[in-house]
């Protein structure tokens, strides 16, 4: 050993300098298991206990294998090392390699913290406005619940008001069974005749014809044709006392086309109409003042739906001004049509329409592009088919585009989201008329729904959907431009049925030569 003494200081500091390595590993992992420990979900301190373990695995088996070697050799065991050094050395090689990959891994644990983090930031994002969504949504629900309120407030005072009308009016109003029988009456027939409304009911109106012989015409007429307009007779009260009369009728079928009753509307005729005898009683195109208020309804109907189409799309693109704008234009627009209709009430109690030549195609498609962002509002297909060479009809454009208005919004609200609206044009030149059907998939109309569906006040709530004044008001002015109206629940077309169409309205006007 003397040749190695030279050596020994060699010798010691490799010897001091393993055990020193084996110390500094080992307290270097036990602060990361530290670590580790008090911040288990932290990456980057598991991705440094790993490290520092993988450090010590390498320091243990360098270190040890150095020592050995010292041993082996001071005491004379070159042998035994010689068979220990490979395993030594491969362990070594080992648990370098598992470093080197840990220490090339260290910049993919950074992204993947950094990851982590962005996450972790855009979660709390969502979080955020996922918060003030529901806020908004919390906020909307109680403006909704409110908006509702107040429209069926609205509606009621409709309802009311329209009552009011019926029991008002100067004109007197009645309602038969299929016998002739009087099912109502309002309080005009009651003071016409001078009877308590107890008395009238379940009396036959044949009582009150001055004449059996125009009783018979009056039956014969309505039941062969369906209705009646501007019809004369002369009426007896109860003390005997004649009254002329004027009026207009119309039978109420069932499903199978079976009449089940009548309802009638009319005024007493003056004296100086019957002063006139030469001057004819009747005009062509003339409403009475209260088919003009039925058809308030109507009217009323369409500014509504607008109004409350274009203001859910205000609420809907409200971050848009130029979309605000043009909305809040529409807006006025319909406004408009409320102060006309205001108007029309102080009209004289007889109205002229003046007739001029229509392209009801044309008309259609205006009434569909009226009701366009509405209709798109509630994802709702509109299917038409339209016969390219429909002749004209001689017809008011106003009243009848708000006729159409009023039965596709109708269908609208029948079918909900994502139903399906039907219109069709036909030309039956063997009557010299046209059809124009709207139908729709909702639900089918259920038979007691059809015997009233066109009665101006139906005995519940549920008839209003499909049916009611307005359609009462529909069916008379379709009635002025010598056409007749009808529905269908299901349909018994071939067309009709292929589209699903489960409830139709058809609506046949004589046409006209093409100009």
């Amino acid at each position: 050993m003397a040749s190695g003494i030279p050596l020994l200081s060699v010798y010691f500091v490799d010897f001091l300098g393993s055990g020193l390595m084996i110390f500094f590993s080992l307290a270097a992992m036990r602060y990361t298991y530290g670590l580790k420990k008090l911040a288990p979900k932290k990456v980057l301190w598991s991705y440094l206990f790993w490290l520092c373990m993988a450090l010590t695995i390498f320091a243990l088996s360098r270190s040890i294998g150095h020592i050995l070697k010292y041993v082996f050799v001071f005491f004379d065991h070159q042998d035994t090392w010689k068979k220990v050094a490979p395993y030594s050395g491969g362990l070594n090689t080992i648990t370098f390699v598992i470093v080197g990959i840990l220490t090339f891994y260290y910049a993919y644990i950074h992204e993947i913290i950094d990851l982590f983090r962005n996450d972790a930031r855009d979660l709390a994002s969502t979080n955020i406005r996922l918060k003030e969504a529901h806020m908004a949504v919390r906020q909307l629900n109680l403006s909704l619940e409110q908006k509702v309120d107040e429209q069926i407030n609205s509606i009621r005072a409709e309802e009311k008001k329209y009552r009011d009308l019926f029991q008002q009016s100067k004109d007197f109003i009645f309602f038969c069974d299929e016998q002739g029988r009087i099912n109502d009456v309002n309080q005009s027939f009651i003071d016409l005749f001078n009877e308590q409304k107890k008395d009238l009911i379940d009396r036959p109106l044949s009582h009150f014809f001055f004449e059996e012989t125009r009783w018979q015409t009056f039956q014969n007429e309505l039941f062969t044709r369906g209705f009646l307009k501007d019809f004369r007779a002369k009426f007896s009260a109860a003390d005997d006392t004649p009254h002329e009369l004027l009026i207009t009728a119309s039978s109420m079928k069932d499903e199978q086309g079976t009449i089940r009753g009548f309802n009638g509307i009319g005024k007493e005729v003056q004296e100086s109409a019957q002063e006139a005898p030469n001057e004819p009683a009747t005009c062509e195109g003339r409403i009475t003042l209260s088919e003009f208020s039925a058809e308030i309804a109507n009217e009323l109907e369409g500014p509504l739906v607008l109004i409350t189409g274009y203001t859910e799309l205000l609420e809907k693109d409200v971050q848009d001004r130029e979309i605000v704008k043009n909305t809040l234009k529409a807006v006025r627009k319909q406004i408009k049509s409320f102060r006309q209709i205001e108007e029309e009430l102080h009209e004289t109690a007889f109205h002229f329409l003046e007739m001029k030549p229509l392209d009801v195609n044309s008309c259609l498609e205006e009434i569909i592009d009226m009701l366009e962002p509405v209709l798109n509002l509630d994802r709702i297909f509109v299917k038409r088919s339209l016969f390219q060479e429909l002749p004209l009809i001689l017809a008011n454009k106003r009243r009848l585009s708000k006729i159409f208005f009023n039965l596709i919004n109708s269908s609208r609200l029948a079918v909900g989201p994502g139903g399906e609206v039907g219109i069709w044009t036909r030309h039956h030149n063997d009557l010299k008329e046209i059809e124009i059907i709207i139908g729709d998939n909702g639900p089918s109309v259920p038979q007691e729904l059809i015997e009233v569906m066109f009665d101006p006040f139906p005995p519940t709530k549920k008839h209003w959907k499909r049916g009611g004044l307005w359609l009462y008001a529909s069916q008379g002015m379709i009635r002025a431009h010598d056409g007749r109206m009808t529905v269908d629940s299901p349909p018994e077309d071939p067309e009709l049925i292929a589209a699903g169409i489960n409830v139709a309205f058809h609506i046949f006007i004589p046409g006209i030569k093409n100009a």
